[in-house]
């Protein structure tokens, strides 16, 4: 539990520091993730044989998608 601890801890003092980085790179790796379970659970890949070029393009449009609405709500 300590451990968890320390992990929430670190990252509340990164998303305190540089939130737009921070909620990017959470966000990318959210979508990531969400791809390899889509192509395992729903496709019914095999982990072996998931799309590694899709995760990573998925992941890259969550990168960008939360980097640019961060921006967005900052200028407006």
């Amino acid at each position: 539990m300590k451990h968890i601890q320390k992990l929430f801890g670190a990252y509340r003092r990164l998303l305190y520091a540089h939130p737009i980085c921070t909620q990017a790179v959470q966000s990318s790796i959210l979508m990531g993730i969400g791809d390899i379970i889509s192509q395992a659970i729903f496709e019914g890949k095999e982990i072996k044989n998931i799309d590694k070029g899709r995760v990573i393009r998925f992941a890259g449009i969550g990168l960008i998608f939360m980097v640019s609405v961060e921006v967005l709500s900052i200028l407006c």
